[in-house]
């Protein structure tokens, strides 16, 4: 999820669906789809998504888009021409080119907060969790995520990530 978006991307996704609204995760590559769908709705912790979620939806039910109902909904998108009609007031989220496209306004979080959250996010990409006992570092060495570019290497930890939206949801509450 956040090698295909930034931090204040997600951040955004995130207040979308705190909201309530419609989401719609849009990308050439499945599992990318699927798994950003699944990350975005464990970030909601402690809170959870009651609403639909549809992580690949298929052509044929592209219907489902103008569904009076919160979801979340992943789109397979074939080519560049490709062009499925999407509601206007749905986010519609490019994981592949990390655009966010916001039909209607939505209301911000609160500010101090949510710089917080951010700058924990974004030290979360760099910083390496040491844990004292090697056991259950080899188990976390299982789970690492690791974020490789062409010219660059960046460890992820997922833990701090937890961590940041856990306390931030906690503020909010």
């Amino acid at each position: 999820l956040f090698r295909a978006l930034s931090v204040e991307n997600v951040i955004d996704v995130l207040s979308a669906l705190l909201l309530e609204k419609k989401v719609v995760l849009i990308s050439t590559l499945r599992a990318l789809i699927s798994h950003s769908a699944l990350a975005l709705i464990n970030m909601l912790y402690p809170f959870y998504w009651p609403h639909v979620l549809i992580p690949i939806l298929p052509d044929s039910l592209n219907a489902f888009l103008e569904a009076p109902v919160p979801f979340l909904i992943g789109l397979e998108q074939h080519s560049e021409d490709d062009k499925t009609e999407i509601p206007f007031e749905v986010m519609k989220v490019h994981l592949d080119t990390n655009k966010v496209l916001i039909g209607e306004t939505l209301p911000k979080l609160p500010s101090n907060l949510c710089k917080n959250l951010v700058n924990k996010l974004k030290a979360a990409m760099v910083f390496q969790l040491q844990r004292p006992d090697p056991i259950l570092d080899a188990v976390d060495q299982a789970f690492n995520v690791l974020m490789i570019d062409a010219d660059e290497r960046v460890e992820f930890n997922h833990y701090l990530v937890r961590d940041a939206v856990f306390e931030f949801m906690a503020k909010i509450l």
